[in-house]
């Protein structure tokens, strides 16, 4: 599936955090990659089914992810909590889950909210 991806896109593979499953707070916005990253491995990397994930060799540390936010302009910080596969280099980074720029390959839950 992959390879007939547009390349700007991000594919989506049921992978996201979950401060309330790990029973314990969130970590704050912002703290050092090293600690969230630590933080996120031990505590909060969930499948969508809610089984704890086990592995996490693409993620993309190079350019520090998962992170856990983006600031979307001054003063604005975006929640990231869904992981995405980037099409082109095959990395993971943490968006949105509200993303429209990419693809679902797991299924998920419909929403019980009108569009």
């Amino acid at each position: 599936m992959m390879e007939k991806v547009d390349k700007s896109k991000h594919v989506w593979f049921g992978l996201r955090w979950n401060a309330a499953l790990s029973n314990d707070s969130a970590i704050p916005l912002k703290t050092p990659y090293d600690k969230f990253y630590k933080y996120f491995v031990d505590k909060m990397a969930y499948n969508v089914d809610g089984t704890p994930v086990t592995y996490f060799q693409d993620f993309d540390k190079k350019t520090q992810q998962p992170d856990g936010w983006k600031q979307t302009s001054p003063g604005t910080i975006t929640v990231e909590n869904c992981v995405l596969c980037e099409a082109d280099t095959r990395k993971w980074h943490d968006y949105n889950c509200d993303t429209t720029t990419g693809f679902s390959l797991c299924r998920k839950m419909a929403s019980t909210q009108p569009d």
